[in-house]
């Protein structure tokens, strides 16, 4: 297929007059049924919605099964999730230009919720699918360096391309656990009476030995980046702070080679705490 350009991209497409009509009345009333679809929803919310529902949504393309002229098959992502789209138009002009659009552009859709003939597997959500009735663009994915539906497995081009893969749903799923791990963590922290603290990330020397640091110019003097907060916690224990705990999120630095079993930084949930009233104790001072 050949690149598309941007200024050659209609920003929508018009609905052929093929929308359900009204039970009651035996008319179709285009006003009233896109009057509801004024509110965008989500895929995870369409996935809750019973079959014959008016969905409006926006997603990204994941990637397209071109049948035929008359016939598309269209995977929509929006996060993790995903939803396939069925376009079958008489207008041929309309799936032609559906079929032109680049995987990851960013689409609105209206339409309705139907049972598949048969789960579609590559979905998130098998049981349903869209029958598409319009299709607006919001924003148009031009000149990308793969694609996300067959990501490439080298790193290199990946990493050189790190917002593109992100938005892949493994990425997406990795932040997402993440996030609940450290959730649920601090939840635990809380509930037995720890206190979260910040300790500084920039010092004045290198306040552990056994490892070099990250040396930087501040403000015209030496500074190193914080090679762990175990100084900043001895010293919220010392200030009475009782239990105390630090996420580190990529914020503690060793300058070592990141090989394949060391990285120079890392995230942990570094926590300490004393059970009984601590004794009177004594900051050292680092002499490097």
């Amino acid at each position: 297929m050949s690149p598309v350009r941007a200024d050659t991209l209609p920003r929508t497409v018009d609905v052929p007059a093929q929308t359900p009509s009204d039970n009651d009345t035996g008319t179709t009333n285009e006003d009233e049924i896109f009057s509801h679809l004024q509110v965008l929803t989500s895929i995870a919310t369409i996935s809750r919605l019973p079959v014959g529902s008016r969905i409006s949504f926006r997603a990204r393309i994941h990637t397209q099964r071109r049948v035929s002229s008359a016939l598309d098959f269209i995977l929509f992502r929006d996060q993790t999730l995903s939803i396939q789209g069925v376009l079958e138009r008489n207008d041929k002009e309309m799936v032609k230009w559906v079929q032109h659009l680049p995987p990851e552009s960013l689409v609105q859709v209206t339409g309705v919720l139907q049972e598949p003939v048969e789960p579609v597997r590559s979905a998130t959500f098998s049981e349903k699918e869209v029958v598409i009735w319009s299709i607006h663009l919001v924003s148009p994915a031009l000149s990308l360096p793969f694609d996300n539906y067959k990501p490439p497995e080298g790193m290199r081009q990946r990493f050189s391309n790190r917002v593109l893969d992100l938005r892949h749903p493994s990425n997406q799923a990795l932040f997402r656990i993440r996030h609940r791990v450290l959730r649920e963590w601090r939840n635990v922290l809380e509930d037995k009476g720890f206190i979260e603290i910040n300790t500084p990330k920039l010092q004045g020397a290198a306040t552990e030995s056994g490892a070099s640091v990250f040396k930087v110019n501040y403000f015209g003097r030496d500074a190193f980046l914080s090679q762990s907060p175990q100084l900043g916690k001895q010293m919220a224990i010392c200030a009475d702070l009782g239990r105390v705990f630090e996420v580190l999120l990529l914020s503690a630095f060793c300058n070592m080679f990141a090989g394949a079993n060391s990285t120079p930084d890392w995230t942990r949930i570094p926590r300490r705490k004393f059970e009984h009233p601590p004794t009177p104790c004594r900051v050292h001072r680092s002499r490097h």
